[in-house]
């Protein structure tokens, strides 16, 4: 069996995932803060878990845990390798 990358949003993959982020979408004010919070491309990123309704999403990249909204992560583009690990909301 040929397991293929698979490259989605973040605020697609489930929690316990892990991913490797290969871009980042956003733009502006947006795009510095997740700059800054260590969302930079080719590091590796995991779902903690996410707040009861789904948002906000709680994540650890670069040995930070942050949160973000699903509007936000969305931005975010990550290799995933497991076809089971995101959803298809």
């Amino acid at each position: 069996m040929t397991i293929t990358p698979q490259i989605v949003p973040l605020n697609k993959l489930n929690s316990g995932t892990t991913g490797r982020i290969v871009a980042v979408k956003a733009a502006g004010k947006l795009l510095q803060r997740l700059l800054s919070m260590g969302f930079t491309r080719g590091y590796e990123i995991k779902v903690v878990k996410r707040a009861p309704l789904g948002d906000p999403i709680q994540f650890k990249v670069r040995g930070s845990t942050v949160s973000l909204r699903g509007s936000e992560a969305a931005q975010v583009l990550v290799d995933n390798i497991s076809i089971s690990s995101y959803s298809q909301e």
